[in-house]
């Protein structure tokens, strides 16, 4: 989950977030912060990995009867190497998701969050884009082990327009050759799927 360190969470609560986890009786809880590069909602910047860090060990200590599990959610990491490289390198990571929110047209980088905004026919162009640069990322060196939010369109469709059919999305499968080095299967894990969370100042 999300905490104060992403952009997107302003209320969130590590510590908060470990007691509520304790109240209900979780074992464990895994905070992946956002680490995104591109700014295109308002107050969107990086987490800030020395503070969310710290933040982790002190929730550790304090939450000792709790599986505390550290991480990151890159945002088009193959776009930007370096600064993954740099998120990474910043201390030990539990858990590494690998996410597209973004994809490039000619107007310019565009969240999939704001598709809601644009005219309907040009949605399935855009929406095509998407999991071309899903696959992308997936076929990078870039090192993660969940995708997260493979969804993320289809939360923000907007109202009056077509109905988002899975065919209209469709693209060509990641070749076989290329999954043993890929960055999702990197790790040798069987990669894990997240989704179900909203971004952006878009209404629900």
């Amino acid at each position: 989950m999300h905490t104060e360190w992403s952009y997107d969470a302003p209320n969130g609560d590590m510590a908060r977030s470990c007691e509520r986890a304790i109240e209900i009786g979780l074992p464990a809880i895994a905070f992946t912060d956002h680490a995104d590069f591109v700014v295109v909602q308002e107050g969107q910047q990086c987490v800030d990995m020395a503070g969310y860090l710290d933040s982790i060990e002190r929730c550790r200590s304090r939450f000792k009867s709790l599986r505390i599990l550290s991480g990151v959610e890159l945002g088009e990491p193959h776009w930007f190497p370096k600064e993954t490289a740099d998120i990474l390198a910043a201390g030990p990571l539990d858990r590494v998701l690998g996410s597209i929110h973004c994809i490039r047209q000619e107007s310019g980088i565009v969240d999939a969050s704001q598709f809601r905004a644009r005219p309907p026919e040009d949605l399935p162009a855009a929406v095509r884009e998407y999991f071309r640069e899903t696959l992308a990322m997936i076929e990078s060196p870039q090192q993660f082990e969940a995708l997260a939010h493979i969804d993320y369109p289809k939360r923000y469709w907007p109202v009056g327009a077509p109905p988002y059919r899975e065919r209209t999305t469709r693209t060509r499968s990641a070749p076989s050759s290329s999954r043993p080095s890929g960055a999702a299967w990197c790790s040798r894990r069987t990669p894990r799927v997240e989704t179900g969370e909203r971004r952006g100042s878009v209404p629900g």
